[in-house]
């Protein structure tokens, strides 16, 4: 996939999510190009962010 198709597909998601009020932040951005460039998979992506925002259970 060419860098032009990436971006274009990147602009879309993030130019829908908008019309949401949920516009992409620039690490969500890159996240996605390095998914569909090939660099990472959605699986270690989606392990880092998970690992990212786990929580301690409260006691």
């Amino acid at each position: 996939m060419s860098q032009q198709e990436i971006e274009h597909l990147v602009g879309e998601v993030n130019a829908t999510l908008a019309i949401e009020g949920l516009p992409l932040k620039e690490k969500e951005k890159d996240d996605l190009r390095s998914i569909l460039s090939g660099q990472a998979t959605y699986e270690s992506v989606r392990k880092r962010l998970i690992a990212q925002y786990r929580q301690p259970a409260a006691s």
